[in-house]
């Protein structure tokens, strides 16, 4: 027993010494592991770097070398305006900071961000705010788009900081913003709709009209103006779209004294826009303008420029302009330039211009640059039906070339345009233009028709009296490359002219003039060149035309000045023709074209001149045929009258015909010849060396003239008709 006590205290003891030793090696193996770690070797360098984000500096040593075991020099995180500093890359948030115990290389960023400002935006009475109405936005940054939108028949008037369009992004530089939207009420009545329209029923509301440019609008009673000075509604950056019913009533007392570039009611009407059914009474536009500001300048009382509709529209005025300097102008009664339709309307203006000049002596291709009209200055393309014009253009002086029509001063229709038509009009317009410078038509001066294009003018009479240095009772000017058409149309017109003079149409290229008549007086002045129906043509067809009124001239015509490569059919000469050195019947130099079933019934009087007057020339039909074939065509008439020995040659005196030239014939002619001491022969001279076929029968009693139609009506065809103690006229004539 004491044995195994003994025995097992021994053991135990052994094995706590054993414990033990083992116990003191691994402590000192533990030392021996950490002394190698973290004891750097004595004099050891690290790198210490400090660097700055977008949006801020360091304040300090950014780049420093530290001794192992010693502490870095402080830096602080620095944030420019508009930003805050955030925190370190390493996590660290205190804006200063010192590196202790330095053991290792350490680079560290700082990290700052924008400063958020907050934006809020709140909508009056009367409208609504579309987009984020609280935003917050970082410094120097754009908020999101916001608009204004007004109520139904409200409009926006601005935010109340002042800015005037409805959509913004705001910029935040160093606060917040707080904006309100301001609207007001326009109407009270309506919602704008085709089936809902505005009503109207003061002069402020017909001006809120310029913020619903594509609306549509009602009047609904009486407006009186007076003591307003009206401005134009829209500008050719804005033109009217929408649909304005006057519904019948009547828009008084207008004054418009503007500098703007359409003086007008409305000024511009877009495509698509649409004015009806308004009245327009004692209107009176001014405009004075001593520079050149706008390129083009166009005046009118409902319009300056429309490409929309007019419709049932009645205006009574006046347009007084002076000291007009512009590249282009446009002055017409109703509106300036024309590019839309008018239909239905009547113009009573007076329109009164003064020295004209401009800084441009060049056009457009289709449009002439100076063009005045009583219902409007010039048209493109446009459809003109059941309008009329009375009233007066005065043009005092002029420094360049005006183009002036009753109706409309230019009428140009291009192969973009298609097929249009002029349909039903009438003016009764004075036209008084003495000036040089200026050319005038009863109906309208110039009238254009490019290739493929088609424009017909048909029903339309003119009236009034003409005084200018040029002008045509109807139209003055025709240049047609393609389909231009005059059918059914009567000039009254009495014109006066010192340079030259037509009943109808002056001069025309190409086109058709059918079933027209002319039948105003006409006179010139010195050496003033006339002609009953028209001057010059060139590849022109007529049908059924006259002219019945008196002329008076140095060189006068009863029908026509100059035709080549034209036809003409069944016109005629009724009246008087007064002529000083050259005068005829019906013509004067026909060249390359065709005469049939044609008359002529004027007495060629005066035919007298002095000695230094020239070559006199007269003749009852024409003067000079050339090349040309005269069918089944009459002169019954007297030419009277003393020539005076000239110097420049023996005058040139035929009862029928003058000159004939080249390879002309004649054929079932007829002519009264009973002067037989004034005019010796049928024909003056005779100038074709070939045999030619002069079929003209020539008759001394005026009674076996009478019964002409049975020899002229040849082929079945009845065209003229025999009259009673007069020779016959056409059927077309008998009513």
């Amino acid at each position: 027993m004491i044995f195994r006590e003994v025995y097992h205290r021994s053991l135990y003891q052994s094995l706590l010494k054993v414990l033990g030793i083992l116990l003191l090696l691994c402590m000192l193996a533990l030392c021996l592991c950490a002394c190698t770690e973290t004891a750097p070797p004595e004099g050891e360098k690290f790198n210490v770097q400090y660097s700055a984000g977008i949006g801020g500096k360091i304040e300090g040593i950014t780049h420093q070398t530290v001794l192992a075991g010693e502490n870095s020099e402080m830096v602080k995180a620095i944030p420019n305006d508009g930003h805050i500093f955030v925190k370190w890359s390493d996590g660290v948030t205190e804006d200063m900071r010192t590196d202790r115990k330095v053991t290792a290389n350490i680079s560290v960023t700082a990290i700052f961000e924008k400063v958020k400002f907050t934006i809020e935006y709140a909508a009056g009475e009367y409208g609504k705010i579309e987009g984020e109405l609280h935003q917050q936005v970082a410094y120097r940054e754009y908020g999101a788009k916001v608009t204004a939108v007004p109520d139904i028949g409200c409009r926006f008037v601005s935010w109340s900081d002042g800015e005037t369009q409805a959509s913004r992004e705001d910029f935040c530089s160093d606060s917040g913003l707080k904006i309100s939207a301001y609207f007001e009420r326009c109407y009270t009545v309506g919602s704008g709709t085709k089936e809902d329209p505005f009503q109207i029923t003061s002069y402020v509301e017909f001006k809120n009209v310029a913020y619903f440019p594509a609306a549509y609008f009602r009047l609904m009673c009486n407006l009186d103006l007076s003591g307003y000075n009206h401005e134009p509604l829209f500008s050719d950056e804005t033109g009217f779209l929408g649909c304005f019913d006057g519904y019948g009533y009547t828009i008084q007392n207008m004054m418009v004294n503007s500098s703007s570039q359409c003086p007008s009611l409305f000024g511009v009407v877009g495509a698509g826009g649409v004015i009806r059914n308004l009245h327009l009474e004692e209107f009176h536009i001014k405009f004075r303008n001593s520079e050149a500001s706008f390129n083009t300048f166009a005046a009118g009382a409902i319009a300056g420029i429309s490409y929309g509709e007019l419709e049932n529209i009645c205006v009574d005025g006046k347009l007084d302009g002076k000291d007009i300097f512009h590249n282009k102008v446009y002055i017409g009664g109703l509106v300036g330039f024309l590019g839309g339709n008018i239909l239905n309307c009547h113009a009573e203006v007076d329109i009164e211009l003064n020295d004209l000049q401009s800084s441009n002596l060049q056009s457009d291709v289709n449009i002439k640059a100076f063009c005045v009209g009583g219902l409007s200055g010039a048209g493109q393309g446009s459809i003109i039906n059941n309008c009329s014009v009375t009233g007066e253009i005065d043009v005092l002086s002029s420094k360049r070339l005006i183009y002036i029509g009753g109706l409309i001063g230019q009428y140009a229709n291009n192969c973009d345009h298609g097929s249009t038509i002029i349909n039903n009009n009438k003016t009764n317009i004075n036209i008084m233009s003495p000036n040089q410078l200026a050319q005038a038509g009863g109906f309208m001066c110039l009238f254009e028709v490019t290739q493929t294009a088609r424009t017909v003018v048909k029903d339309c009479i003119t009236k009034g009296k003409i005084e200018s240095y040029a002008a045509s009772g109807f139209i003055h000017d025709a240049t047609i490359y393609g389909e231009g058409v005059i059918q059914n149309c009567r000039a009254e017109s009495e014109m006066i002219v010192s340079g030259n003079g037509a009943g109808f149409l002056s001069q025309s290229l190409g086109g058709s003039i059918f079933d027209c008549r002319a039948a105003g007086k006409i006179s010139a002045n010195g050496n003033g060149l006339v002609a009953g129906f028209g001057l010059n043509y060139f590849k022109t067809k007529f049908l059924r035309c006259c002219y019945s009124g008196d002329i008076e001239a140095k060189r006068a015509f009863g029908f026509v000045h100059r035709v080549n490569k034209c036809s003409l059919e069944q016109c005629c000469v009724l009246g008087k023709v007064v002529a000083v050195i050259h005068g005829s019947g019906f013509g004067f130099i026909i060249s390359e074209s065709v005469i049939q079933d044609s008359f002529s019934k004027s007495n060629v009087y005066n035919v007298n001149v002095d000695e230094n007057s020239g070559r006199t020339m007269a003749a009852g039909f024409a003067i000079a045929i050339e090349d040309s074939q005269i069918k089944n065509c009459y002169y019954y008439g007297d030419i009277k009258g003393t020539v005076y020995a000239q110097s420049t040659g023996l005058p040139i005196i035929g009862a029928f015909v003058g000159i004939i030239i080249d390879e002309s014939i004649f054929i079932n002619c007829h002519v009264l010849h009973r002067d037989k001491t004034f005019i010796a022969n049928i024909v003056g001279e005779n100038r074709n060396d070939k045999d030619v076929l002069l079929d003209i029968t020539a008759y001394i009693y005026e009674k076996e003239m009478f019964f002409l139609a049975d020899k002229l009506n040849r082929d079945g065809m009845a065209i003229f008709y025999n009259q009673e103690k007069s020779p016959p006229t056409f059927l077309w004539m008998v009513d």
